[in-house]
């Protein structure tokens, strides 16, 4: 009996090893459906998934079930027979593949280590267990054709099976052979995504390793890379060169610590780097910037038409007031008290504008150096001094450097060494004890005039510096620089190291020439500063007395050579070129107001110079009491020339041979100097004014 279960239990094995050969067709589902006994077998074997269609038939078995109407077949009937050699017939044109024959060999295994259940017989348990058994329908897995005999054979042991309809087993997994090369056994370190290390990597090549923002195809983010081939986002790795400078001196890679300049920056033009493409985004943004300039451009226009608008009414009401006077002369026949009157007021401001006369006389002339290369000349009343840029004369020392010259006795004296190139622009501060200094070289410094030593050292960038200012009251320690690219810097003068802001207009890129600080005052509550470059004119306002400001281009034409601001009579001087609208050089003065909360300069007067400009000169304004004096350079005559605001017109020439490069205004023991600046001398002209 043992022999014969074992017998059975070997032939039955060998059965569902054949029936894992059959593949199906089409129509699996409805014979599923149709004959539940192969569906609990399938399911019990974990050979199929429990799919919609399945849990409802097995619900409809199982409801069966619970009725008690079980019905057990010891054998296959004829219709079930013949849907079984249908089957195997159709199984016999198929071909095996490799991974077919691969499973059979897998099943075989698992079949051949599974016994019946012990204390029963493949006989008996049809009986005993009371289940429903069925020949399962064919397999879904491919494999070799199996004999018609082996079916029957096949039905007969899978009934000794017991099945449970309620909880049926899950289905168990199927491990595939690989015929081919093993794959590696290295453990694959998952993300938090699930996934493996490829997310990361992929992350690695879509963002700056500087900022950890994704580059861009356009704009100032856009993809580069170093000569030594890391790859970077433009303003970073911009942004980190000039850090690394500023800190270290060495401009190195942030990965791999090769040096690199600006010059090795290339942009990349890949199509299968990972890079976000806002080209749409940054052409609508220019387009909004332009929009905006043009709006901030009309809207500058609309309020000097308002300004000229409010001066010519002021005209009209003048001469209407003048017509009225005439026509009662008229009416009271030419003479009379009204005739007395009117010959009273008209002799009273002639005698107005004959008030005073002012004349310039040469005091001095004093021999500053030998060697050409003085350009700019401020006065240091604190110090009782004109300070006076100039060449080296002296060998272990050469360069340039800030001459001293002494009011009492006109004498140059102390030399201090600034520069190794020449000398842009000179400025002291509220107290005047700090004289900071901008050359041609990328660096400005500050000096203690107490003890005539270098305290502090700016380098904001690789451009060079054309101009320097230091601001008053409540920014005393604010220093501007204005460089070559068109940029204006911000410092702190206690912190070197920092720039405090970068001020940089995108209409205009021309180099920064001077630089001046306006006070708050009725117009301006929290002030702002005027940056005159080559080719325009911005005043900076600041806003709630913070670093924020709004930028204004001003409504006056350049080119421009020079600017000049003087605070205590808030007028402002500006010197322009000649040009192919203006044929001429032109002094424009005029007063910085605000009209509908845009600023703009109140043009009073403009005198016209000289007719050729080759060099860059500076002009300056004289303050006498309630006038202002404007001296400057004519380079066509060779001639220095004064001009009267309130008379708007020349009042003075006088020769020149040497050409005058920068003028300031000296006020010392209640008298008014005028000092005239060549490449070798400095010329002390004295202001004398007469009533006439």
């Amino acid at each position: 009996m043992q022999d014969s279960g074992s017998h059975g239990e070997s032939q039955g094995d060998h059965n569902y090893v054949a029936r894992r050969t059959r593949s199906t067709s089409s129509d699996d589902s409805s014979i599923e459906f149709r004959y539940p006994g192969r569906r609990r077998t399938r399911l019990r074997h974990g050979r199929v998934e429990n799919t919609d269609h399945d849990y409802i038939a097995l619900r409809g078995i199982s409801e069966d079930d619970d009725g008690g109407d079980i019905e057990t077949e010891a054998e296959p009937s004829a219709e079930q027979s013949e849907d079984t050699q249908r089957d195997v017939d159709d199984d016999n044109n198929t071909d095996a593949d490799d991974e077919a024959a691969n499973d059979l060999a897998e099943v075989e295994q698992e079949m051949l280590s599974v016994g019946p259940p012990q204390g029963q017989n493949a006989g008996d348990e049809t009986e005993d267990n009371g289940n429903l058994l069925e020949p399962a329908p064919p397999d879904p897995m491919a494999g070799p054709s199996v004999p018609t005999e082996a079916a029957g054979t096949i039905e007969a042991n899978i009934e000794g099976s017991a099945v449970n309809l309620v909880s049926p087993s899950p289905p168990k997994k199927r491990k595939r052979l690989s015929l081919g090369t093993s794959k590696s056994t290295t453990p694959r370190v998952k993300s938090s995504a699930g996934s493996g290390g490829e997310g990361d990597e992929e992350d690695e090549g879509m963002t700056c390793p500087i900022c950890l923002d994704n580059w861009e195809m356009s704009g100032e983010h856009r993809l580069v890379s170093l000569r030594c081939g890391h790859l970077f986002g433009d303003s970073c790795i911009r942004r980190w060169l000039t850090e690394s400078a500023r800190q270290s001196g060495i401009k190195a890679c942030p990965q791999c610590k090769a040096k690199a300049t600006n010059r090795d920056i290339r942009c990349l033009y890949a199509k299968r780097l990972r890079a976000i493409d806002r080209s749409e985004e940054h052409r609508l943004r220019d387009e909004l910037e332009a929009e905006r300039r043009r709006s901030q451009s009309l809207q500058t226009e609309v309020a000097a038409l308002k300004m000229t608008n409010k001066v010519v009414a002021m005209q009209l009401e003048s001469m209407s007031a003048d017509n009225e006077r005439m026509k009662q002369l008229l009416r009271a026949g030419g003479g009379g008290s009204g005739s007395f009157s009117y010959e009273a007021d008209l002799a009273n401001g002639k005698q107005l504008l004959r008030l005073q006369m002012h004349r310039l006389h040469l005091e001095t002339t004093i021999t500053i150096t030998r060697e050409p290369g003085c350009r700019v000349i401020i006065h240091a009343a604190q110090q009782s001094s004109i300070l006076a840029s100039q060449k080296s004369a002296q060998g272990l020392f050469p360069g340039y450097g800030v001459r001293f010259i002494d009011m009492a006795t006109f004498r140059a004296t102390t030399f201090l060494h600034a520069s190794t190139k020449l000398l842009r622009d000179m400025c002291l501060n509220a107290d005047q004890q700090l004289l900071a200094v901008a050359s041609m070289e990328t660096r400005s410094k500050l000096f203690d005039l107490r003890t005539r030593q270098v305290v502090s050292i700016f380098e904001p960038g690789e451009k060079t510096l054309w101009a320097c200012a230091m601001d008053r009251k409540d920014r005393e320690n604010v220093l501007y620089l204005g460089s070559s690219n068109g940029s204006t810097y911000t410092y702190d003068i206690r912190f070197s190291d920092n720039i405090l802001e970068e001020y940089k207009t995108e209409g205009d890129f021309s180099t920064v020439i001077n630089v001046a600080s306006v006070f708050p005052g009725s117009h301006f509550p929290n002030g702002g500063f005027l940056v005159c470059k080559l080719q325009s004119l911005w005043f900076y306002e600041y806003t709630d007395g913070s670093t924020t400001t709004i930028a204004t281009r001003l409504n006056v034409e350049g080119p421009f050579s020079s600017m000049h601001y003087d605070a205590a009579q808030e007028t402002l001087l500006v010197s322009a070129r000649c040009s192919v609208r203006h044929p001429q050089s032109r002094y424009i003065v005029g007063r910085l107001e605000k009209v509908d909360d845009t600023p703009l300069i109140n043009v009073k007067v403009t005198f016209h110079g000289s007719k050729a400009t080759p060099i860059m000169t500076r002009c300056a304004q004289v303050a006498v009491e309630a006038n202002t004096l404007v001296a400057g350079y004519i380079q066509d005559v060779k001639q220095l020339a004064l001009f009267d605001v309130r008379r708007e017109q020349r009042i003075q020439t006088m020769p020149a041979q040497e050409v005058i490069y920068d003028i300031c205004a000296v006020y010392v023991n209640n008298a008014t100097y005028l000092a005239g600046l060549s490449e070798t001398k400095c010329r002390m002209y004295k202001l004398t004014s007469t009533n006439t």
